[in-house]
């Protein structure tokens, strides 16, 4: 349930307990006046008197005020208050089926194995603690069988929007899944998304790709349209559609988009827990090839489990929790400067800077979801390591190390590290150029050379790329890349 479906739904519980004991107050002020000698009515010979209400009536619902009041008081029942004995339904669900799961996992689980859930996966005792904790907290939107609702994930097929290796499965759990796919009817008429809705249809047969395709969605989908599981892009081209196949269906999906959230069970479930929900999934997968990971850790991110404001959840899935990117699909933000994510955020919804998709997804953020986004994206945080010697009076064989050290003043060209800082850290308006991932750099740079990127003061980049060959450009984006 969201925060603010629970929000709701804790404010009626406390009101119409409130509510309860108005009604059941006022008549009990009012029993002090009462005479049972006095008739109010007669019918048929029988006199109803004004007799008091009998005291254990409202013993009884004192009782029951104090009960319910203890409860809410000791047990999770109001938004996300876990109670004061921070009880789960782990003794219920889990317990029930073994007495020390825990216990059992660890043994299972003391060889490193890269297939861990498959491992626990055998063991009956824990795949059923696992179908409890499944169905009392995941079937409401997967069902019961785990095939999922309309517009909910199948969870027993060959397909996962996040990947479906057993570290893919636990961060899911753990952390959630923030997925979304722009509204597209403000960048492009009714005709243009029918036709990219025939296009997507019969991605399998086309011949060529098509231009809306490869401007609009291919920095998700791909240029092939099979998807990216890194952000939950899906795959265009098998017959599973999570939102539905149908013409109409495709139709809607592009023009109003959606956004698609799992939430973090992180704070619900225990390490074990997890593992447990996981391993009963493996268990009822019944023509998936598993795919390998690494050993599972159950040590946290707490960089990436900060407090994620509302504004910045849409941002996630491309850009990632920590900011870190999706290669050439999205930069990285970590480490850039709040001045300048806000600042390229204004230019998105000016139209200063061209991207279509980043153009649907700032058009309705407002100025304080703009701050909001960018402080939360200047706090994360990215490694960084000297590569030494720099500076001026260093010589460089390397001629993208030159370039971006040094410039090139014979040819007008400043060094990076003039504008973006030492190390190219970036400095104020100046992005950090330090660790970006090189694809990106090199298609900003051609950006900025053939005119399709503005906004830089004075047009200083396009300047400076106009001045760049191809090969400089792929050179100095690579050596950047590098520089973390």
């Amino acid at each position: 349930m969201s925060n603010f479906w629970l929000g709701w739904a804790s404010f009626f519980t406390i009101l119409f307990l409130l509510i309860m004991i108005a009604v059941v107050v006022s008549p009990y002020r009012r029993n002090k006046q009462a005479d049972k000698n006095k008739t109010l009515m007669t019918f048929d010979g029988v006199k109803e008197n004004d007799a008091p209400i009998p005291g254990i009536v409202f013993f009884g619902y004192l009782t029951f005020f104090i009960g319910a009041f203890v409860y809410l008081l000791l047990f999770p029942g109001i938004a996300s208050w876990k109670g004061v004995l921070n009880w789960t339904g782990e003794n219920d669900s889990v317990n029930g089926h073994i007495k020390n799961p825990d216990h059992e996992i660890a043994q299972l689980l003391a060889t490193p194995t890269n297939t861990p859930l498959t491992v626990l996966a055998k063991n009956r005792d824990l795949t059923n603690a696992g179908e409890s904790l499944f169905k009392d907290n995941c079937a409401a939107c997967h069902t019961e069988s785990a095939e999922g609702q309309y517009n909910y994930p199948n969870l027993i097929d060959k397909d996962w929007l996040y990947g479906g290796n057993d570290q893919h499965i636990v961060s899911s759990i753990t952390h959630g899944r923030h997925g979304m796919m722009p509204a597209w009817s403000p960048q492009l008429t009714d005709p243009q998304i029918s036709e990219l809705t025939d296009y997507v249809m019969n991605i399998n047969n086309a011949k060529e790709p098509n231009a809306l395709f490869t401007d609009n969605c291919s920095a998700c989908h791909g240029p092939d349209g099979k998807g990216n599981q890194a952000i939950g892009a899906a795959n265009l081209t098998d017959d599973v559609w999570l939102h539905g196949g149908t013409k109409q269906e495709i139709h809607h999906s592009i023009a109003t988009g959606f956004n698609n959230q799992m939430p973090a069970f992180d704070a619900r479930f225990s390490d074990n827990q997890i593992l447990l929900v996981g391993a009963y999934l493996r268990s009822i997968q019944t023509d998936y090839k598993v795919e390998p990971s690494a050993p599972l850790s159950q040590t946290a991110d707490t960089n990436s489990l900060s407090k994620i404001p509302a504004a910045a959840e849409s941002c996630i899935a491309c850009h990632g929790k920590n900011g870190e990117g999706q290669g050439d699909v999205a930069p990285k933000l970590a480490g850039l400067s709040a001045h300048y994510i806000q600042n390229q955020l204004h230019n998105f919804q000016s139209g200063l800077r061209q991207n279509a998709t980043m153009k649907s997804m700032v058009v309705r953020l407002d100025k304080k979801s703009i701050e909001d986004v960018s402080q939360y994206y200047a706090k994360q945080t990215s490694p960084h390591s000297k590569i030494s010697p720099r500076g001026a009076q260093v010589i460089y064989n390397d001629p993208a190390a030159r370039l971006v050290n040094q410039g090139d003043w014979q040819r007008q060209i400043p060094s990076c590290v003039t504008c973006h800082g030492t190390d190219t850290l970036g400095v104020d308006n100046f992005p950090r150029l330090a660790g970006q991932n090189a694809a990106y750099l090199e298609n900003q740079l051609l950006d900025w050379q053939q005119n399709k990127r503005t906004g830089d003061h004075d047009n200083m980049m396009k300047n400076i790329a106009v001045k760049l060959s191809s090969d400089e450009i792929k050179a100095v984006a690579n050596y950047l890349s590098k520089m973390k």
